[in-house]
């Protein structure tokens, strides 16, 4: 049986850095999420609907951290809470990726990759991303015609998606997500 089901929503939280490295932070979360959004197997939960959630609960919008994250996927009835990471190994980099269900905890998917160099780390998230898609119980035929690679649906920058990242993290905690201003 496979874990989820194209009904299912999931949570993705903030990448854990532990590199010092402020490039990676709000730049890998986004990056995951633009490449599981390819998918019409995975519903991420929306900014709008992540931000009124996190106002609920009394919370500045902002950061989400995997505690939070997990209370979010109770409270919005979604299935399942991704947790990233990324650190240092030497001068290499290790990614990894914790998929966990919100009812019981149990952990669905957990991966990890490793780069030799900072500009590999999109590419890397990139197959973690298509491992869970397979995981998760996305059928072959969705994952090949929905596979854009990471660095093809964003950039290849990661100054490019940082900047990006950071404009989408401003917009969401000034609570302008989905509202157009011209």
């Amino acid at each position: 049986v496979p874990p989820l089901t194209d009904r299912d929503k999931i949570v993705i939280a903030d990448f854990r850095n532990t590199t010092g490295d402020p490039l990676f932070d709000d730049t890998l979360r986004q990056g995951l999420a633009v490449q599981l959004q390819q998918s019409p197997f995975i519903t991420v939960l929306s900014d709008q609907q992540l931000q009124r959630t996190l106002k609920m609960m009394g919370r500045e919008t902002g950061a989400l951290p995997g505690d939070v994250a997990a209370e979010v996927c109770k409270r919005t009835s979604s299935s399942a809470v991704i947790e990233g990471s990324i650190a240092p190994l030497g001068s290499r980099y290790v990614i990894g990726l914790k998929a966990t269900r919100c009812a019981d905890d149990a952990v669905i998917d957990q991966e990890q990759a490793q780069v030799d160099r900072k500009e590999d780390v999109l590419h890397g998230l990139g197959e973690l991303a298509t491992v869970f898609r397979q995981k998760s119980g996305e059928s072959r035929a969705s994952q090949q015609r929905f596979a854009t690679p990471l660095d093809e649906a964003t950039t290849s920058s990661l100054e490019a998606l940082k900047a990006y990242s950071a404009g989408r993290r401003a917009n969401f905690v000034a609570g302008q997500i989905g509202r157009a201003h011209v």
